[in-house]
């Protein structure tokens, strides 16, 4: 009498890892490996690149009156705060006496 046993598939350890293949070490650490294109480590000291959500720029921020909105699962923008409105330069600058609201625009 034989059994046949299904043996399970060895996924290859950098796919785990969401690693780039170096050649060198076959991804033995998560913690020391690159992450492939389109993923990110969310901390140093976890193990596995992830896809994260759409993101702003750092720049993003209530220090500098914009905020990031995120529409559906794939688009982040970075608009200014109400009452700001950006500049042809890119940056948030207050609204002209008497106007408010998203830029600037008083909600009728």
């Amino acid at each position: 009498m034989s059994l046949n046993y299904l043996c399970p598939l060895e996924e290859d350890r950098c796919d785990y890892y969401g690693c780039k293949k170096n050649g060198q070490d076959e991804c033995a650490s998560g913690l020391l490996c690159q992450c492939k294109p389109g993923l990110q480590r969310p901390n140093p000291q976890f193990p596995l690149c992830v896809a994260l959500g759409p993101q702003c720029p750092d720049y993003c921020n209530t220090q500098n009156k914009s905020q990031c909105l995120v529409k559906n699962s794939r688009d982040a923008k970075c608009v200014c705060l109400p009452g700001y409105k950006e500049d042809n330069r890119g940056i948030c600058q207050p609204c002209a006496f008497g106007y408010s609201g998203v830029d600037c625009k008083d909600c009728e």
